[in-house]
């Protein structure tokens, strides 16, 4: 369920096939305001509501959840799919109030079976939900206690313990947060998001040989994932030993994602490094019109220029290093000084 948290929104093309759906979803929501008890109308509408989910027609199923929810306050589905509906219409706060109702429903039908491993699933759901909510407004601390408790009521619920990892990274717990991920990686072997997370975790927790071992299986499971060949090729890199292959990985990564700002930035460092100055600068140059208020690229491009031996195209480099860091102090300072106004 939780999986569709993670769906990017994207703005779609009204045709006469939504438009149909929207009607249908209208006349669903009516039939259930009109008969309320009737199952037919009741499954009707959900079939109705869960195709527009997983359309992305998050306003459509909204229209059907809401429905079913006005006139049944305890159907915790309706709930949590409403909840789940406004999420991802970005109306945020009726979200957080629809997922604590649907929260209050779940733990209701767990107490007519509290050994139920699927009621406790139900619950530990709406949990994970209400947390990514909290988590958005800004309510850190919460959202982790709820996911704590969703991992203790379902361990092998992976939209839970792939959550928690997530929130223990965010507070720079890499232990906590590679154990979670581990578990999610464990729940779905195929799921390249966990991966990629439990190799980042790694990454950060200074378990390089671990990280190695998450990348490589990364790549392995998703060839053509540009990310997992990207955190492949810059461990490789810092492994002087693997510097080669560290190239031919963050090669990969451009291949597959050529407006990837880190991957150009990466190769180009791993080029200097390989000797390959003039090679590097290519890719300093597209990092540079990437992101052009950035210093980085300039940098290594001065460094690349001096091992070539152009040393005026080094100086102007440098010049615009400083430009560019200069620039960012004003920033700062105009920033600061606008929050300290009353």
């Amino acid at each position: 369920m939780i999986t569709a948290l993670l769906m990017t929104l994207c703005l779609v093309g009204v045709t006469t096939g939504f438009a149909q759906s929207a009607e249908s979803c209208l006349s669903a929501a009516a039939s259930v305001r009109n008969s309320p008890r009737d199952k037919r109308v009741l499954e009707e509408a959900r079939a109705l509501g869960f195709s527009a989910i997983r359309s992305g027609r998050f306003e459509d199923a909204l229209i059907v959840f809401s429905a079913i929810a006005e006139t049944n306050p305890v159907d915790q589905m309706a709930l949590y799919f409403q909840a789940l509906s406004l999420f991802n219409l970005k109306r945020t706060e009726e979200s957080e109030a629809a997922a604590r109702l649907a929260i209050g429903a779940a733990e209701n039908m767990l107490k007519a079976g509290p050994d139920d491993r699927q009621l406790k699933n139900v619950v530990a759901d709406s949990l994970t939900l209400h947390a990514v909510i909290l988590a958005v407004l800004k309510k850190n601390q919460e959202a982790l206690i709820e996911l704590m408790e969703a991992v203790r009521l379902s361990p092998d619920n992976f939209d839970a313990q792939f959550s928690l990892g997530r929130a223990y990274f965010g507070q720079g717990d890499t232990a906590a947060a590679t154990e979670a991920f581990k578990k999610a990686s464990s729940l779905r072997p195929q799921d390249v998001r966990a991966k990629f997370f439990l190799a980042t975790a790694l990454e950060r927790g200074g378990n390089i040989d671990g990280a190695t071992v998450a990348y490589r299986n990364l790549v392995i499971l998703a060839p053509a994932s540009a990310e997992g060949h990207l955190g492949l090729g810059a461990l490789l890199v810092k492994r002087q030993e693997t510097l080669i292959e560290g190239v031919a990985e963050l090669q990969k990564a451009i291949d597959l994602n050529g407006d990837s700002y880190e991957g150009r930035v990466s190769l180009g460092r791993a080029l200097i490094l390989a000797g390959k100055p003039g090679d590097a600068i290519v890719h300093l140059k597209m990092a540079a019109t990437l992101v052009p208020a950035n210093p980085e690229p300039h940098y290594q491009m001065a460094m690349a220029f001096k091992k070539l031996g152009r040393n005026p195209e080094a100086a102007e480099e440098l010049k615009t290093v400083q430009r560019l860091n200069e620039e960012h102090r004003k920033r700062s300072k105009t920033a600061a000084s606008t929050v300290d106004k009353p």
